[in-house]
């Protein structure tokens, strides 16, 4: 320990760091979840959302159970659900743990993300946890993979095998502020399984971070598929609105 780390510790026994939590930064007993965040968080399980894709509907969607997105074109995974929408509480939590390094906020969300699938009967059918994979190139950029980390999360909640099966063989541009289909064309050849045998057989849950468009989530779903898993359900921290 070097005198830097000896005096930062000194000033924590003096000065204790106020307990804050993780979402609000609000003061917060052992720096668990406030009671004004838990309240909002237990509020996106009673909102309405697509039963396929699990976005949110807006209020023009409020009495549909299926977007148009899902009706129109069939999807490759079962189904798929988040912790809330991708806004508020939920936005800045995915943001500090994607570009603040804040990884304590994993643990938090992954929280979510299994009260979530607790909710829905079909999760229990998972045989193990597949998080999306990050380019070789945006992974050294970043330094880690936050799908893997909530991933992680989840799989020891639930008791479930963490399957790092996908790995990303082509850089992607930026998916934010493109459409569906374009989307899919730019992850058209962007994943792979190097291990056929490892999937074969298996109903997969595909954790990541945020469902936009699901794009992400039917490319690695459908790639699993081809490699012989039988079923793929998915999971994320949040998800986007839809008013169709």
């Amino acid at each position: 320990m070097n005198l830097k780390t000896l005096g930062l510790a000194f000033l924590d026994l003096v000065f204790p760091p106020r307990e804050a939590c993780p979402f609000c930064g609000g003061n917060s007993t052992g720096a668990q979840v406030c009671a004004d965040c838990r309240r909002t968080m237990e509020g996106y399980l009673r909102e309405p959302f697509c039963s396929v894709c699990g976005r949110y509907f807006t209020g023009s969607g409020r009495h549909m159970h299926i977007c148009k997105d899902c009706r129109e074109t069939p999807r490759p995974f079962l189904l798929a659900r988040a912790a809330g929408p991708y806004e508020g509480l939920l936005k800045d939590a995915v943001h500090g743990l994607k570009f603040h390094n804040k990884r304590g906020l994993a643990s938090h969300l992954a929280a979510g993300m299994v009260a979530a699938a607790r909710a829905e009967t079909g999760f229990n059918r998972v045989s193990a946890v597949v998080p999306v994979p990050m380019s070789p190139g945006r992974l050294r950029e970043r330094g880690f993979n936050q799908a893997d980390l909530l991933a992680g999360e989840v799989s020891a909640t639930l008791g479930l095998p963490l399957l790092k099966a996908v790995r990303k063989i082509k850089e992607t541009p930026a998916q934010t502020g493109i459409g569906r289909r374009q989307r899919q064309k730019n992850l058209q050849g962007a994943f792979d399984v190097p291990d056929r045998s490892s999937v074969h057989g298996r109903v997969l849950l595909v954790v990541d971070d945020v469902i936009t468009t699901a794009g992400t989530l039917e490319a690695v779903a459908g790639i699993l598929l081809a490699a012989g898993a039988s079923l793929v359900l998915g999971l994320a921290a949040a998800s986007g609105r839809t008013g169709l």
